[in-house]
């Protein structure tokens, strides 16, 4: 019998690029929102995005890397390899900058923990009614089919190699993760050949970080490709128990009852590329020397931009299929034995969107009864309007089933967010 503390309820933010496509209009049709990195007027909105996510009470806030890959920049960005690079870690400088105008810290962000500089910046911190929270920053990954940007992660058309995907993620997981990222995000995975694919890249880079895997669903049961999510949740949690991955990092992120003192966070240097210029000075070399020696922990497994309809099946399976791992030995110190459940190591998520359907081709959403959404946006504010009942309702179904993260992906604005959160939280 485990006899592990549950994981905490853990909250992330919301539909990043859909609130920056509020804020600046149309996103650019290959990059999307990680456009934004390339200009100084891009960056402070970001910034001020993450803030308004963070002021809303989320836990930990993503990137704006979901579509950031150094060929994506070099080709539509015009940019150096090393620019891009570059531009893929700045995302983590700017999630850590609106965490810091929120009034809260984020884990690496040294800068945090000092008092205002300006009058007017300890004015600001004074009149905030946000207390000072630790904010997990969450390096966006996504998947190759967003790279694509033609709507594959829906589903799960291409067939790559571990090689192939190796040569696609492995630049950029060391660019997020020697920035200073807390976790990293493989999301929307339409396939378990990518999934497995990640936890072999993971393996060989012997990086002390945790990361997730989240899939993308075509129904409550099945992922994009039409592969069976319970057997796609197993195959995933054996490749990573196999490959150690399955334990407790720290106990900042997961707890357990061993008395003995645990384990420390591995400790990463974290430099902090500038976040006034598109180029920053970091160079790849500088992050191969930065990124922390060790092994992966897998932190967390489940579904992300799918109907919020899915929730109860969806994550009763993945809660399920996890309560049903192989026990794992507790990895707090080198002489515990004290052997742990899956489940109470490994988070389930829970991040739907709103409930509309993507057009690739026409690059909008649009309602279930086909109403298209796009530029009356700004004039009918959908994200204040009435609250988005079915992904209300989707999270706290979630959290009844064995979530522990929840969160928004597309059209789930702060305001929304928040109304979630307060929900949950009078739950938990």
């Amino acid at each position: 019998m485990s006899m592990a503390k549950p994981l905490p309820l853990l909250f992330l933010d919301g539909g990043l690029s859909s609130l920056l496509e509020e804020e600046v209009g149309a996103l650019h049709p290959k990059l999307w929102s990680s456009a934004l990195l390339l200009t100084e007027e891009g960056c402070e909105a970001v910034i001020s995005s993450h803030e308004a996510f963070v002021r809303a009470g989320a836990d930990m806030i993503q990137t704006v890397s979901y579509q950031a890959t150094v060929p994506g920049f070099v080709e539509h960005g015009q940019v150096s390899s090393t620019e891009a690079l570059n531009l893929v870690q700045k995302s983590v400088a700017l999630a850590q900058e609106g965490i810091r105008r929120a009034g809260c810290c984020s884990t690496h962000a040294f800068k945090c923990a000092q008092e205002p500089a300006t009058a007017k910046q300890r004015e600001d911190a004074e009149s905030t009614q946000v207390e000072a929270r630790t904010i997990q920053v969450v390096g966006s990954i996504g998947c190759y089919g967003a790279f694509l940007a033609n709507g594959a992660e829906y589903r799960g058309d291409y067939q790559l190699s571990t090689s192939e995907f190796r040569t696609f993620y492995v630049d950029k997981i060391r660019a997020l993760a020697s920035a200073g990222c807390d976790v990293l995000a493989f999301e929307t995975i339409p396939c378990l050949e990518e999934a497995l694919a990640i936890v072999d890249i993971m393996a060989t880079l012997h990086m002390a970080i945790p990361y997730w895997i989240s899939f993308q669903c075509s129904t409550s049961t099945q992922l994009a490709n039409g592969h069976d999510l319970r057997h796609a949740v197993a195959a995933v949690l054996n490749a990573t128990t196999q490959a150690g991955h399955v334990k407790r990092l720290s106990s900042q992120l997961c707890t357990c009852t061993c008395q003995v003192a645990p384990c420390p966070t591995p400790t990463k240097t974290s430099t902090t590329p500038s976040i006034s210029s598109p180029s920053s000075t970091l160079t790849k070399k500088s992050t191969d020397e930065q990124v922390p020696l060790g092994e992966p922990c897998l932190f967390g497994v489940g579904a992300n931009c799918v109907p919020p309809q899915f929730a109860k099946e969806t994550i009763h399976i993945i809660s399920n299929t996890l309560a049903l791992g192989e026990l794992v030995k507790c990895h707090c110190c080198a002489t515990c034995t004290m052997c742990i459940n899956p489940s109470d190591c490994v988070h389930v998520l829970w991040y739907p969107n709103k409930g509309e359907d993507w057009d690739a081709d026409a690059k909008q959403w649009v309602t279930q009864q086909g109403v298209v959404i796009g530029d009356t946006a700004k004039t009918t504010s959908p994200h204040v309007a009435p609250r988005a009942h079915a992904y209300l309702t989707s999270c706290q179904l979630a959290a009844q089933e064995g979530a522990t993260i929840l969160g928004g992906c597309c059209r789930i604005f702060p305001d929304t967010l928040q109304d979630m959160i307060q929900a949950n939280t009078q739950r938990n």
